[in-house]
């Protein structure tokens, strides 16, 4: 019997504490021949209902690097080019990275929108990201700042392995 219940307990806990790998895509442009490196959405903190979440995607295109932010909000909010996204990491460096074109949220249930917003980053901050867990994300909008704390707490672990991955996928 204890033999039964090792193997079963060891599949139980990797299954539960694995990280999902994250998906890395590769697209060129059959007219520009521009490739395109980009990543599945990145979860840093759960979306509970709808009603609040944030997710990551980490993007290469024409040797610039952006993250794409996906967030929901609780009203129509728009993100303007030039908004600010304020990353700050454990050891106490605040990242801000500015969006790259104006974005209005998306209706998705009454009460729920969620708010697609691309930024770019330097090579060196994106370097960061895959060496230093994230602690709080502050997002600028016209109703005003969105803070996010990491849910679930492997949030900050998965999310920083994610960008290291991609980041090697990109060189």
């Amino acid at each position: 019997m204890k033999t039964l219940i090792l193997p079963f307990l060891l599949l139980v806990t990797f299954a539960t504490f694995a990280q999902k790998p994250i998906k890395i895509t590769t697209e060129v442009d059959d007219f520009t021949g521009d490739t395109t490196i980009k990543t599945s959405f990145i979860k840093f903190q759960e979306p509970l209902g709808g009603d609040i979440g944030l997710m990551f995607t980490g993007i290469h295109s024409n040797d610039t690097y952006y993250i794409g932010v996906l967030t929901y909000v609780k009203e129509l909010a728009m993100s303007y080019a030039g908004d600010q996204m304020s990353i700050k990491l454990t050891d106490g460096t605040i990242i801000t990275l500015l969006s790259t074109s104006t974005e209005t949220a998306h209706y998705i249930k009454p009460g729920t929108y969620n708010l697609i917003t691309v930024y770019a980053i330097s090579v060196d901050d994106l370097v960061k990201l895959t060496t230093t867990p994230i602690e709080k994300v502050r997002i600028q909008t016209s109703s005003g700042n969105i803070d996010r704390d990491p849910s679930p707490k492997k949030a900050p672990a998965e999310v920083m392995a994610s960008f290291a991955e991609f980041y090697r996928s990109c060189n």
